[in-house]
C-alpha cells in the first residue's frame, strides 16, 4: 500500500512523503501497525507486520505500485484533474487512484492478476452505484506482441465491458488492444466409412476458443488522458461470453482501429 494513517495526528499520508521518525503508522483498513519501507530500488510503501490477516495491500507487486504512482503524479500535474487521491477510502471500494477529470468523477483500478472476475464485477457494480466512472488498467506484457495470445478470463471480461478493448499500462502510456479472432488450420483428412468407401475432407480454418490476435490501438500518454477518454453509462448487455451489468465506464474516443 502507498498510503497509511499517521497515528499521532490520524492524518492519511503517502509513503514517499514520510520518514520513519513519524511512526507509528496504521493500516486504513484493519488499523494495525504497518511498516514504512523506503529503499533505493522499490517504490516507497507501507507493509503489514507478519502474520498478515488484512487483505489491503497484500500481494501487491512492485509494478502495481509503480503504475498507480505514475497515474497519481501525472494527474496531480494535469490542469483538467482535481481532487486527485491515492487509495481513497469509499468504504465498499478503495480505488488505486481517483480524481475529477474534466469535472467527472473517475476511478482507476490497476489489475495485476490478483483479482478474480467476481471481484472485478463487484467493484464495477460498486463504482456504478456511486456514479463514478471506472477505468480498469492491466499490466502490459510482451506476449501482446504475438499474433497468438491466450487472454485470461478477466481480460476477456474487460474486453467485453469496454466494447472490444482492454487497456494496458506501460511507462507513461495507456495502450489499448482489441482481441481479434485467431484462426486455427484444420488439416485435410481422409477415411473409410462403414461401407468401405473412402471419404475426404479439405483443410479449413476455424476460430480458436483459446487464442486471439491482439490488435494494438494508438498509445495514449497519461498527460493526454483528458483528451482521449470520456465517461459513458451503459445498460445491461449480453455478449457471446458474459452478461455485462449496467456500468459507468471511462472509455477512449479513438476511431475503431481493428476493422
Amino acid at each position: 500500500m502507498l498510503c497509511a494513517i499517521r497515528k499521532k495526528d490520524q492524518k492519511k499520508v503517502i509513503a514517499k512523503d514520510e520518514v520513519k521518525d513519524n511512526a507509528p503508522f496504521i493500516c486504513p483498513n484493519c488499523f494495525k501497525t504497518v511498516i514504512l519501507r523506503k529503499g533505493k530500488i522499490n517504490i516507497h510503501h507501507f507493509a503489514h507486520k507478519p502474520p498478515v490477516t488484512c487483505a489491503y495491500g497484500v500481494g501487491e507487486k512492485e509494478v502495481h505500485r509503480k503504475c498507480k504512482t505514475e497515474f497519481y503524479e501525472f494527474l496531480l500535474n494535469n490542469t483538467k484533474a482535481s481532487k486527485v487521491e491515492l487509495e481513497r477510502n469509499l468504504k465498499t471500494v478503495r480505488p488505486d487512484v481517483s480524481a475529477y477529470i474534466n469535472n467527472v468523477p473517475v476511478a482507476i483500478e490497476v489489475q495485476t492478476s490478483l483479482l478474480s472476475i467476481n471481484e472485478i464485477i463487484r467493484r464495477t457494480n460498486e463504482y456504478n452505484s456511486k456514479g463514478i466512472y471506472l477505468l480498469w488498467v492491466a499490466e502490459w506484457n510482451t506476449k501482446l506482441n504475438s499474433d497468438q495470445y491466450s487472454p485470461r478470463a478477466w481480460e476477456k471480461w474487460l474486453h467485453d465491458l469496454y466494447f472490444g478493448r482492454v487497456y494496458y499500462w506501460t511507462t507513461s502510456y495507456i495502450v489499448p488492444y482489441h482481441f481479434s479472432t485467431y484462426y486455427l488450420w484444420v488439416e485435410e483428412a481422409s477415411w473409410f466409412n462403414e461401407y468401405g468407401e473412402e471419404e475426404y475432407r479439405v483443410g479449413y480454418e476455424k476460430s480458436s476458443k483459446r487464442y486471439v490476435t491482439p490488435v494494438q490501438g494508438k498509445p495514449i500518454t497519461l498527460t493526454k488522458i483528458h483528451n482521449h477518454f470520456h465517461h459513458r453509462k451503459t445498460g445491461n448487455r449480453d455478449t457471446k461470453r458474459f452478461n455485462i451489468p449496467p456500468s459507468s465506464i471511462y472509455i477512449d474516443n479513438l476511431p475503431i482501429w481493428w476493422e
